[in-house]
């Protein structure tokens, strides 16, 4: 039987190369169409405390892409993902988490003896 890489090259197959790249290294198939795609690691991978012009320069890629919610699925799907995914940080992303298994505040209104500043305020809670 022949190897994946060599019965690929010898079929004669006319699929998009970056595709079966993809699949080969295990990246997501989105990732060929993705802005980043060949900035390199290090524009991503930021190093603890780096500063705000870093991550606004790899956040800058990210508007730019077509696969951003893609990327970010990807990332929240995997608590290991390190560095910018989807124009958010691992914090950011772990708060998104966090948000998404922890429902907002129980909120109570003014029956239970809260001002009604309080209540008014609270009615704008987005969720």
């Amino acid at each position: 039987m022949t190897d994946p890489v060599t019965g690929w090259l010898i079929s004669g197959d006319e699929s998009d190369p970056y595709i079966w790249l993809a699949s080969l290294t295990r990246r997501p198939e989105w990732h060929s169409r993705a802005a980043c795609r060949g900035a390199g690691t290090s524009a991503f991978v930021l190093a603890r405390g780096a500063n705000a012009a870093v991550m606004a320069r790899a956040r800058a890629i990210c508007s730019t892409c077509s696969v951003t919610v893609e990327c970010l699925d990807y990332a929240l799907a995997d608590s290991d993902a390190v560095g910018i995914w989807g124009g958010t940080t691992g914090t950011e992303r772990r708060q998104i988490r966090m948000d998404a298994t922890n429902p907002g505040p129980n909120i109570r209104g003014p029956s239970l003896g809260e001002s009604s500043a309080y209540a008014d305020a609270s009615s704008s809670v987005i969720e």
